[in-house]
């Protein structure tokens, strides 16, 4: 009787000491994992006339110049085009 306790209990000890350490592990590559983002390229757009209000026309023209992505500055009122710089 006391063979088969002991035998419980290490192998209670060795589970949860295995999940510690896979719980340890998983911790510790989440903080080594990081994604490279690229820098974004700004221009402002050529065609867009008048002040910028409404994004999604920034970025329409934005898209007829090439560029992916547009946004409104928020204090002039101007259409800036962005893109993903190239190394």
């Amino acid at each position: 009787m006391k063979m088969e306790m002991r035998i419980l209990m290490e192998s209670k000890l060795l589970l949860s000491t295995t999940i510690l350490l896979l719980f340890l592990l998983l911790i510790s590559n989440h903080g080594l994992v990081m994604e490279a983002e690229a820098a974004m390229c700004s221009k402002p757009s050529k065609l867009y006339e008048g002040p910028c209000i409404f994004r999604d026309a920034c970025r329409f023209v934005c898209n007829d110049e090439g560029w992916p992505d547009g946004r409104c500055t928020k204090i002039f009122g101007k259409c800036i085009c962005y893109k993903p710089c190239m190394p």
